[in-house]
Parts: C-alpha cells; sequence; structure tokens
C-alpha cells in the first residue's frame, strides 16, 4: 500500500476526531488530555476500534469513509466513559456501543460528507450485515434517534452507564420498537 494512501487515511480519523469532538462535547483542552488511537491499515474489509489497544482498524477493501465516522466515535464512547472498561460482552453492552458507533457514523456524515449523503448512510448502515442482535439492535435505534433528534443525544448516551442508558432508551421506547 502507498505511504500516501496511508497518511491519508490517518489524517481522515484526525479530522473525524476533531469534527467529533464538538459533537461528543468535548473542549481542546480535554482532547488534548485523551489518548490518540493508532492506526492500522488492513488490506480486508474489516474496521473496528480495539478498546483495549487504543487502535482502530481500516480495511481499504471496499473502503467507506464514514466507517471512520463509527470507529471514532466508539474511541470517545470508550475513552469518555470508563464503565465500559471493563471486557464483558453483554448484549446490553453491544447494543449501546454499537449504537453509539452508529449514531457518531450518521453524525460525521451529516457534518462531512454533505447532507444529502445521510439516507445513503443510514441504509449502508442498514445492510452492513451484522447477524447479531443487539447489533442490529443498536444501529436501527442510532437511525431513529439521529432522524428525529440530529446529534443531540449522542453525547449524552455515551456518557451514560449501561444501566442509565438502558432506562434511558427504554423511557423512549427504543428499545422496545426493536
Amino acid at each position: 500500500m502507498e505511504e500516501l494512501e496511508i497518511v491519508r487515511l490517518e489524517g481522515l480519523v484526525t479530522e473525524a476526531i476533531s469534527v467529533l469532538a464538538n459533537n461528543f462535547k468535548v473542549n481542546r483542552k480535554d482532547l488534548g488530555l485523551l489518548e490518540k488511537p493508532s492506526v492500522i491499515i488492513e488490506l480486508n474489509e474489516n474496521y473496528y476500534y480495539h478498546p483495549w489497544l487504543n487502535k482502530i482498524k481500516l480495511g481499504i477493501k471496499d473502503f467507506d469513509q464514514t466507517s471512520i465516522g463509527e470507529e471514532v466515535g466508539h474511541w470517545f464512547h470508550y475513552k469518555l466513559n470508563k464503565s465500559l472498561n471493563d471486557s464483558s460482552r453483554g448484549y446490553s453492552k453491544i447494543r449501546v456501543v454499537e449504537l453509539v458507533g452508529a449514531y457518531s457514523r450518521l453524525v460525521y456524515a451529516s457534518e462531512v460528507l454533505r447532507k444529502n449523503a445521510v439516507p445513503d448512510v443510514k441504509e449502508s448502515i442498514k445492510t452492513l450485515g451484522y447477524n447479531d442482535e443487539p447489533t442490529q439492535h443498536g444501529y436501527k435505534v442510532a437511525i431513529q434517534l439521529f432522524s428525529k433528534f440530529g446529534d443531540f443525544y449522542l453525547s449524552k448516551i455515551a456518557r451514560m452507564s449501561l444501566e442509565e442508558a438502558d432506562k434511558f432508551l427504554d423511557s423512549f421506547g427504543y428499545w422496545k420498537s426493536c
């Protein structure tokens, strides 16, 4: 892979951090205190944030720039919410973590790409191909929240404990709608 491509992708991650910092209500001073993730480029279609290694992995096969927004959203979520730092992967945790990631992807797409790209991003989220139920629930609710409230609840949900997020989202009826 060419060095220029790697630098471009690392630059996109830096840009996404800068853009989404506002949506996560992180000021410049506090942003400077967060350990930046390292970026790993792979020759496949996988992308994910690994919280215990603080690495964002980006697959360049069938690359979708909005995936950077999702993975940076995961990075913010884990950095701002220490209650996520245990290694459990229960149903509630997966759906809240994936909700924040997909919500971040939509916000990033609307701010960096173009407003009329959001319907395409919503459709791509629906067809990402993850078969597990909690991930699908998180994605579906992220689309509903973004469609109705824009970025308003992103920062709030990202800072809630899993129990608080479940109660909050249940009070709107979102978890029941899945």
